[in-house]
């Protein structure tokens, strides 16, 4: 076994090997290529299967746009496979992250052995429970993109929730700098509706597409 710190980099140099060989699968999945490098979706893939095998490995992290807000956040992001490095980062200043999955199934904070709590995105109960933990004071992380043929969209819910609760709203991402440290952007959603909002998310996510 590689010693943690030694783990990471090993993650680097497999999913830049490999890459041609899973690349080309993850793109199968609808809409996994708008947002997404082939670089991004196997170094993505590798992180997440090794801390899928009990695989614990330390991440340089360093904020470089925006900031993490104290109390209650929702946090929102589309299918950027890299941006749950995020959450690492939130968690490891102490605040409990809620994550919305499109399955209930347990989901571990990258490179650790850590299962986040869990709303499950297909219950009618979804929004009742994202409600519920930021009334608590707690943080919520989700994607609200998705396709509608070749055109992508934002579901709205969760913003319009967010706004009545007077909640702030964190776009998230991640990426990878040639040193090894992640960069990551916490950056504030602002709009007078959840429409105006989503459509400031929109052009964000537009910007980061790849093809």
């Amino acid at each position: 076994m590689l010693p943690r710190r030694a783990r990471f980099t090993f993650a680097r140099f497999a999913a830049h090997a490999l890459r041609p060989i899973i690349a080309p699968v993850l793109r199968r999945s609808p809409g996994l290529h708008q947002l997404n490098s082939d670089s991004t979706l196997s170094l993505g893939y590798i992180l997440r299967a090794l801390t899928e095998f009990d695989c614990e490995f330390p991440i340089e992290m360093r904020i470089a746009s925006g900031s993490i807000p104290e109390g209650a956040t929702l946090f929102v992001t589309g299918h950027l496979w890299l941006a749950i490095v995020c959450m690492r980062r939130v968690c490891e200043d102490g605040k409990l992250v809620h994550l919305v999955r499109a399955t209930g199934e347990e989901h571990r904070l990258i490179g650790t052995r850590i299962a986040l709590p869990v709303i499950d995105a297909a219950t009618q109960s979804r929004l009742i429970r994202i409600r519920t933990a930021l009334r608590n004071g707690d943080r919520v992380a989700v994607m609200v993109d998705h396709m509608e043929g070749d055109e992508m969209m934002i579901r709205s819910g969760a913003l319009a929730l967010a706004l009545r609760l007077n909640v702030p709203i964190i776009f998230f991402d991640a990426t990878l700098g040639r040193d090894g440290v992640f960069g990551l952007v916490f950056e504030t959603l602002r709009g007078e509706n959840a429409e105006m909002i989503a459509a400031d998310l929109l052009e964000r996510l537009r910007t980061r597409r790849v093809g």
